[in-house]
């Protein structure tokens, strides 16, 4: 225990240290990428006062599909998707580079504005209504599944 002593000798075990070595958990993230008119959904319910940007506002469910794989597809590229109890169908593309995305302090806090790494980003999750995400002919790279 920080800041005094302790009578218990017990370790806790419902806290997780983020800062324990190996691969960084949340230094990850991926592209959504999702129809116009859900999109505008998505936006308009993270923007609203009462979603404040928290992504449990949105009605959305995605897994993986496995028995999805076409042919000799890599597993774990196609998904389902459901938002706002539409099912709907997902492709994991990757990028053609990776990205990086970056958090600024809110200006309030007394920091100077300077822009923190928050993760890396190398993939792209479409989705899309039909069988294939649109421009699917001449955008992806079937062999890579680089978009």
């Amino acid at each position: 225990e920080l800041g005094g002593s302790s009578s218990s000798s017990s370790t806790r075990t419902d806290v997780v240290d983020w800062t324990c070595p190996g691969e960084w958990p949340l230094d990850q993230q991926c592209v959504l990428r999702l129809p116009d008119d859900l999109a505008k959904r998505a936006n308009e319910g993270l923007e609203s006062e009462g979603g404040a940007g928290d992504a449990k506002s949105l009605d959305l469910e995605i897994r993986a599909d496995p028995q999805a794989s076409l042919g000799d597809e890599v597993a774990g590229r196609r998904w389902k998707v459901k938002a706002w109890g539409e099912e709907l169908r997902g492709t994991l593309v990757d990028l053609p580079c990776h990205v990086e995305t970056h958090l600024l302090p809110d200006s309030d806090a007394g920091v100077p504005e300077v822009a923190y790494k928050t993760a890396d980003v190398r993939r792209m999750l479409i989705v899309h209504r039909g069988p294939e995400p649109p421009g699917a002919s001449r955008l992806l790279d079937r062999r890579s599944f680089k978009w």
